[in-house]
C-alpha cells in the first residue's frame, strides 16, 4: 500500500495539483507524507495551500501535513434520511 500512495501523492504534488483527502486512515497520511516531501524536496515553502484534509469534528486527525479542517457534519454518510429521493429510496439509479 505505501508504494501506491507515495506514488499518488507524489504525483499529485509534481503536477501541481492540490491534494484534497480526509486525514482519517493510514493511507490518507501515506499519501499527504508523500506529497509534503516531493512538495518541501521542489522547494515549495507554503505547502498548506497544497495539502487540504478534512477531519469529522469528534476525530483527531491521522497526520498534520498541510492545513487541516474541520468538518461541519459530524457524519459524512450520504445514504441519510435528508438525502434520499423523494420516494425514500436511497437505491442509486442510473
Amino acid at each position: 500500500m505505501r508504494p501506491f500512495a507515495s506514488a499518488l501523492g507524489s504525483a499529485i504534488a509534481e503536477h501541481r495539483h492540490v491534494l484534497l483527502n480526509g486525514c482519517r486512515a493510514r493511507f490518507d497520511a501515506m499519501v499527504a507524507e508523500a506529497a509534503h516531501e516531493l512538495l518541501r524536496e521542489c522547494g515549495v515553502a507554503d505547502t498548506d495551500s497544497r495539502i487540504v484534509s478534512y477531519v469529522l469534528t469528534d476525530r483527531e486527525p491521522i497526520h498534520d501535513f498541510g492545513t487541516i479542517i474541520r468538518s461541519r457534519p459530524a457524519v459524512w454518510e450520504i445514504a441519510t434520511a435528508s438525502f434520499t429521493s423523494r420516494n425514500g429510496s436511497t437505491r442509486r439509479t442510473r
